[in-house]
């Protein structure tokens, strides 16, 4: 399992369904652990209170956008993806050009393509 995939997970998505289906499938591509956030405060305490390696945004919640998130992590260094179902794909990619996006509703292959391309020396990113 390549290291680039292992450590602390955030997974910032409002709804809930989706977000253990996430944790779940980034679970079984090797994250150590993954941390849920519905909302752009939950998301800012978890970035302060532990190191996070990288990071799945929804682009709309109920309190907004996650794009402040984007922001951070983009500020920090820390890569991140996108999965989204109302932003276009291209605008966010315009945006944010080291992130990576995918159209939800996602697969497990869609996910572990995503972070293939987010991490191009994760060769061994099966689980």
């Amino acid at each position: 399992m390549s290291n680039q995939l292992k450590g602390n997970v955030l997974i910032v998505e409002d709804n809930l369904v989706i977000a253990l289906d996430a944790q779940e499938m980034l679970l079984e591509l090797g994250a150590q652990s993954v941390h849920l956030a519905s909302s752009n405060a939950e998301a800012l305490e978890i970035l302060d209170r532990h190191g996070i390696q990288y990071a799945m945004l929804d682009i709309r919640l109920g309190d907004g956008t996650s794009e402040d998130i984007a922001a951070r992590l983009t500020d920090q260094h820390i890569p991140f993806l996108f999965a989204s179902g109302f932003e276009t794909l291209s605008k966010l990619r315009d945006r944010y050009p080291s992130a990576e996006a995918i159209e939800k509703p996602f697969t497990r292959d869609a996910l572990e393509g995503a972070l293939l391309r987010l991490f191009p020396d994760a060769n061994d990113v099966k689980a």
